[in-house]
């Protein structure tokens, strides 16, 4: 697996057209430095435990427990709804059986 700066390394920053050579938007310098911000973000800001976003410190396994948090409940809701649904179907059919059976 190639690391970030071989992969740096191998970039050519110009393409040739028709025998002429055009220069890139970017020099190697700046994809150096491009390279050494995310590095320097991934490090400091994506560390496993948490993450600064402006001000505010971020814990990332209290984000991770809120999102399973509320697709437990989301998952619950739907289970109950299914549930209502198929118990109102039940009802309905009993009352339909009655309403249909003959009367003395």
């Amino acid at each position: 697996m190639t690391t970030i700066d071989e992969r740096v390394s191998k970039l050519d920053t110009s393409v040739a057209v028709q025998g002429q050579e055009i220069k890139g938007l970017a020099t190697k310098a700046d994809l150096e430095r491009m390279v050494n911000d995310l590095k320097t973000f991934v490090t400091n800001e994506l560390s496993p435990m948490k993450a600064d976003i402006g001000n505010v410190k971020v814990d990332i396994a209290s984000i991770k427990t809120e999102i399973t948090h509320h697709a437990t409940k989301a998952w619950v809701y739907a289970t109950l709804a299914v549930a209502s649904i198929g118990a109102l179907g039940a009802i309905g059919s009993i009352f339909t059986v009655l309403n249909v059976a003959p009367k003395h």
